[in-house]
């Protein structure tokens, strides 16, 4: 409705921009809020983004914090600090975990030059091609990188690749399935899961000693969810532009569409709203070029562009005596 922008506050449907045809917000607070944001709804910035796996704190890009420290404290609230929740109670030592090995980028591990492990600004590498007139002189360090390789971004998950678990280091195997933690669902209290919907302090597990929660509706509600708070799934894990519906990895449909169109209904179609407002048309668009997977164009042969169940191989590695199956495994994932 009102494409031009004016100022932090203010949007402007058409030439000439006058207090008659612009529209403005400047929300609870003046800044970094209304129309005073960046695209994720954090403060403006400098020129560039950040890798996937990263979030933006104070301008600078940091390893999301929610990969960091596998969902319990997902909130950043400083370059070596995560938080457990939201606002003035990270002011307390026991929602807040403080370590060195938070302040990094989240290009460590993947082996590409032009992904920086260490915390950095936004790249406009990542945004235009260094050869367009339209990027401004970039950093030199930007430069060079852009000059190195093509941009690669980092699509697999951090996880503890040797610790017997097979789903994501924020989940455990239980009835053939991974679920959310017991521990990070409830605070640490009871970390035993003993169904799809309680966890129990110690053993024995007694009726007294279980916590539970079925939720709003029976299933995928309550205990009863992933690692994402989707529900349950195969072991393994998608990738880090991935989402999970029905069991399957997919493109996540916020990035297909911009942003446009973020929530997914079915494989090839996206719905900008959620929920039952989803069954009207209007609010969909389906296109066969959203029933893809999240490893198109970054040329590794290990990471699926089509459609896939959750990957062990990115959860824990195999053992010698199963390279054998895991080989074929990746042979058939890849040419499906």
């Amino acid at each position: 409705k009102a494409p031009i922008r004016t100022s932090p506050w203010t949007c402007c449907e058409r030439h000439p921009c006058t207090p008659m045809n612009e529209e403005g917000k400047i929300g609870f607070k003046i800044m970094c809020t209304g129309f005073d944001v960046g695209g994720d709804g954090g403060c403006p910035h400098e020129p560039g983004a950040c890798l996937v796996d990263e979030e933006l704190y104070g301008g600078v890009c940091y390893e999301k914090c929610s990969a960091l420290t596998h969902g319990a404290f997902p909130n950043r609230v400083g370059p070596a600090t995560c938080c457990d929740i939201h606002g003035l109670g990270c002011f307390s030592p026991q929602h807040s975990r403080t370590n060195k090995t938070f302040d990094v980028g989240g290009g460590q591990g993947d082996s590409d030059p032009s992904t920086p492990a260490t915390a950095h600004l936004p790249q406009l590498s990542l945004t235009e091609d260094a050869s367009s007139d339209v990027v401004p002189a970039q950093r030199d360090e930007d430069a060079a990188a852009a000059q190195v390789a093509p941009v690669r971004m980092a699509l697999k998950p951090m996880e503890v690749m040797d610790d017997g678990n097979i789903c994501a280091d924020n989940e455990e195997f239980y009835g053939g399935l991974c679920y959310k933690r017991c521990a990070l669902l409830t605070g640490g209290e009871a970390s035993i899961r003993t169904s799809s919907w309680t966890c129990c302090k110690e053993h024995p597990c007694m009726p007294w000693k279980q916590l539970g929660s079925v939720g709003s509706k029976l299933l995928c509600n309550g205990f009863d969810v992933s690692g994402d708070g989707a529900c349950p799934h195969k072991p393994g894990t998608c990738l880090l532009d991935e989402e999970l519906y029905m069991g399957i990895c997919y493109k996540k449909c916020s990035l297909l569409t911009q942003g446009e169109f973020p929530h997914r209904t079915a494989a090839a179609t996206c719905c900008k709203t959620g929920g039952l407002r989803c069954l009207n048309a209007a609010n969909d668009r389906t296109s066969k070029s959203f029933d893809v997977g999240g490893g198109a164009g970054d040329h590794d042969a290990s990471t699926p562009s089509n459609p896939h169940p959750p990957l062990e191989r990115l959860t824990e590695a195999a053992k010698p005596a199963d390279e054998a199956v895991t080989k074929r495994r990746l042979r058939a994932e890849t040419s499906a």
